[in-house]
């Protein structure tokens, strides 16, 4: 069987790291898990989240993956410990980029745009604890706006410019992307500050860093195949799909059903 890497997230928003290893290191075979009937993570019980990361772990494992990238910064920052300590194999996360953003910000003053659940995780409070009291950062709770970003609400703009007007005020001059969804409205973002910003997406590091655990394994990858499951339905995936160009590189990829109630511990 062609080893794999498997990764996952609720919904669209892990898609910004596989789209990153599709175009980076096309060689490689890649099966990726959307498990929308749980979306978006964000702010859903810790206890859940962790059981559905714990069941899609075990199914790539199972369908021949070596190495998982957990591309949903809510399931890293409650769940990736466990993860690693119940699976034997390399468990790559994600969390907000503030480390590039302290270094390069001038006025050391920056911002995190996340979910409510990764903003009131010990793992996030224990990141902002490196830079502080060095750096400024605005934490800003975006409620509502993955699941927005999902779906192409109607309420998306009225989102994106009811938490980015705050962080013009606070005077930012970095921007750090804390969730995998954000990535897919980065012009919108930048359209609704008014204002040169920097914005920190950490896609490109962590793809570079799962395609580094592959490469240590020394397996040589013999068949590029890609293929994405979602628990919701297959088509409704694939026409979210077309909704946000950064997706394009993905659009041919086969999307295929995967009954949630499959993924059980």
């Amino acid at each position: 069987m062609t080893s794999m890497i498997g990764v996952f997230d609720s919904g669209l928003g892990g898609l910004t790291v596989l789209t990153q290893l599709k175009i980076h290191y096309p060689k490689l075979s890649l099966l990726y898990v959307a498990d929308q009937h749980y979306s978006p993570y964000g702010n859903k019980p810790a206890e859940l989240i962790v059981q559905r990361c714990r069941s899609i772990t075990q199914w790539l494992v199972d369908q021949g993956c070596s190495v998982i990238v957990v591309a949903c910064n809510t399931a890293t920052a409650l769940a990736i410990e466990l993860l690693r300590e119940e699976f034997d194999l390399p468990i790559v996360g994600v969390e907000p980029g503030v480390k590039p953003a302290a270094l390069s910000s001038q006025c050391k003053k920056i911002a995190v745009l996340a979910t409510e659940n990764t903003v009131s995780s010990q793992r996030y409070s224990e990141l902002l604890s490196r830079f502080l009291p060095s750096v400024t950062v605005v934490s800003q709770r975006c409620v509502g706006l993955a699941d927005a970003i999902e779906h192409s609400s109607e309420q998306l703009p009225r989102l994106i410019k009811k938490y980015c007007q705050p962080l013009v005020a606070e005077g930012v001059d970095h921007i750090v992307l804390g969730c995998t969804h954000y990535p897919l409205i980065t012009d919108q973002i930048l359209t609704a500050l008014g204002k040169p910003v920097a914005i920190v997406d950490t896609g490109r590091a962590v793809a570079n860093y799962a395609f580094h655990c592959y490469q240590q394994l020394g397996i040589q990858p013999r068949i590029a195949e890609t293929a994405i499951y979602t628990t919701s339905a297959a088509e409704q995936c694939k026409a979210m799909l077309l909704n946000y160009e950064l997706l394009q590189p993905l659009r041919n990829v086969p999307v295929y059903a995967l009954a949630h109630s499959e993924l059980t511990c």
